[in-house]
Parts: structure tokens; sequence; C-alpha cells
């Protein structure tokens, strides 16, 4: 009785095992396989526009923008232009939720998306925004040239800081209201701490990208392949193995971050080095954002948009007779990367 149910568990594994390809690599012409890491996916993006950000609310709510306007979103299956108010580049994009998302671009252009259509807002700016970054809607960050900053209190934007001898922010991230940073060309780590706006360290070479593990754990790449981290008190740099410019990095921890730039160039960081990724693309790749469970997009020149998803790890325990719920919820664990009863 045990094995004809370890065999009907078997079956239904994968017929899982199938869907979930199916539903991974929906809108892709390529997919990895289990233990060939890194390998990643070529989506059909459904557009020949250079893009150069991208985020997610979810793997199956995705949004990624670019030049003269143009606006994307992946709804798990397929990839679709949005109805953009703008012809002007659009360089960042985040939100707070599926129907709270922001995208920033040339002559202060700012957009927010409320979960049925694209709105210009007011920036309040002429210059040309970078990044964008946010605690919650009513909460929001905005980076650009002449060292602009400005503020989203969920009424209006305000400027912060702007310096028209100054050079150009390009990204800002943070861990609260209270803790953020931003960075760019010839201009060292600006931090906010709530109140004011402070350097830390110093920094001559441009930084294009920011992501932050915690206030202690700074990540940035930019120009001819650097790549380092704040730890609150130095600047550590990390040997790369490229002399190509890196634009954007992402991770989930200290040993789990990726790094993307020039000609189609991926680097992973294990904690301790670096490592190059085959992407299966020369474009130049711009924008990077991933989710806790391993699901990651890059986006890029010409409509280039690569996936990568972890693989699944499956564990088998051995369970009672009789025992059809445990091995039922055990199947639906399984599928969830947990274990399988039978």
């Amino acid at each position: 009785m045990l094995l004809k149910r370890c065999g009907l568990i078997i079956v239904l594994i994968t017929v899982l095992a199938l869907t979930m390809v199916g539903v991974f690599t929906s809108g892709t012409t390529s997919i990895s396989a289990e233990g060939s890491d890194p390998d990643w996916a070529i989506m059909n993006s459904n557009t020949t526009s250079h893009l150069r950000d991208v985020w997610g609310n979810s793997s199956t709510d995705v949004f990624a923008v670019g030049l003269s306007g143009t606006i994307l979103h992946y709804d798990g299956s397929t990839w679709s232009g949005m109805t953009s108010p703008t012809n002007n580049n659009l360089w960042g994009v985040w939100g707070s939720n599926a129907s709270d998302v922001f995208a920033v671009g040339d002559g202060g252009t700012i957009l927010h998306y409320n979960g049925s259509e694209w709105i210009k807002m007011n920036s309040n700016s002429s210059e040309s925004l970078r990044g964008v970054w946010g605690t919650s809607g009513e909460e929001v960050f905005a980076v650009g040239d002449h060292l602009t900053i400005l503020h989203y209190n969920g009424s209006k934007w305000t400027q912060m800081n702007q310096d028209q001898n100054g050079s150009s922010l390009y990204d800002i991230v943070g861990t609260s209201s209270s803790d953020i940073f931003t960075v760019g060309c010839q201009t060292n780590i600006m931090h906010y701490d709530g109140s004011n706006w402070s350097t830390l360290g110093n920094q001559s070479d441009c930084i294009y990208g920011l992501w932050v593990n915690n206030s202690s754990d700074v990540f940035g790449v930019g120009w001819g392949g650097g790549f380092g981290y704040w730890n609150h008190s130095d600047i550590n740099m990390i040997e790369t193995g490229t002399s190509y410019n890196l634009y954007d990095v992402w991770g989930t921890a200290h040993d789990d971050v990726y790094m993307v730039g020039v000609a189609g160039n991926i680097e992973y960081y294990n904690g301790s080095a670096c490592t190059k990724m085959e992407t299966g693309s020369t474009r130049h790749l711009y924008g990077i954002w991933g989710n806790d469970i391993g699901d990651i997009f890059v986006v890029g020149d010409n409509g280039t948009i690569l996936r990568k998803v972890k693989p699944w790890t499956y564990v088998f325990y051995m369970a009672g007779d009789n025992n059809l719920e445990g091995w039922l919820t055990g199947y639906i664990l399984a599928a969830m990367g947990g274990a399988i009863w039978c």
C-alpha cells in the first residue's frame, strides 16, 4: 500500500514539476535546468526599446521603464506595453505596492501609477531624475542631475537638495526613512538620517547603482567594473574581474549579490569572491530587481529582459500509513521547496 501511494506521489511530483516549468518559463525563450546554475532565461519583452530599470511587487507583477517614455508590465506570462503620458526618457522605477508605483526621468518627469493608469506628477523640478525609492507611498525620494534630491510626502514633491555646480546622482536606496543612501559621479556617498544629508567616505569615480543589505552593509557598483561595500566606517573594494562599467546591483544577503553592466555582463558575489555568470546576451544591462525567493529580473538595451529562477529542492520523509492529509500537505510543501510525505 505504501509503495503504491509513493508511486502515485511521484507521478504527482512529475506533473507538478512540469506545471512549474510551464509557469516559470512562460514568456521566455529558454530556462535553466536544475543544477545548471547560473544560466539565465531570455524573455520576450515584445519591444526593442532600450530599458533602464525594473521593479516588481511580485513575480507576476513587474514593471520596467526605459527611453522615450517606455513602460512595460509583466503579469506572470506576458510582457506588454503600458500607456505612458510622456515621451521623455525614464531612468528609474519603484513602488510601495501594485497600485502605487513611481517612475522618474528627464526634465523633472515623475509619473505615478494608481493601479489603472499612469499620471504625470508635478515634481517642481526641471532636472533630469535618475533614481527613485521610498518606504511608503507617502515617503518617496528621487535623485538626479546637479545633486538634486526631491521628497514626496503623499501630497506634493519638494526640493531637499540641489547644487548647480554639482554632478549627477544616479541611485537612492535605504532601510528606513531615517537611513537613506544616494550616490553618483564625482561625489561622496550621501546619507540621510531623517533630518539632514551628510557625506560618507571618499569617492571620486562614478557609482551608478546601490543595494542596501543593512545600514552597515551597503553595496555599490560603477565605473570600470568597480564594486565594493560600505560598512559604516570604510569602503571595501572587491575585484570583479571586469573593466567594463557595472550599472546596478541587487542581492538577498551579503553573500548573495548580483551586478549587471556592459555587454551582457552579470557578476555574482558569494561573500568572498566574484564570478562571471553566463547570460546568453551581449546587450548592455542597466537594471536588476528580485524577490526573497530568488526570482530575478534584469533589463537592458533593445528590449532585453533576462530572468533567473532558483531551482526547487525536494526532501523526502516517511509518514505512517493512511495519512492522506499528511502526504497531500507534504506534496504542497514540496512545490514550495519543502518536504513530501509518503
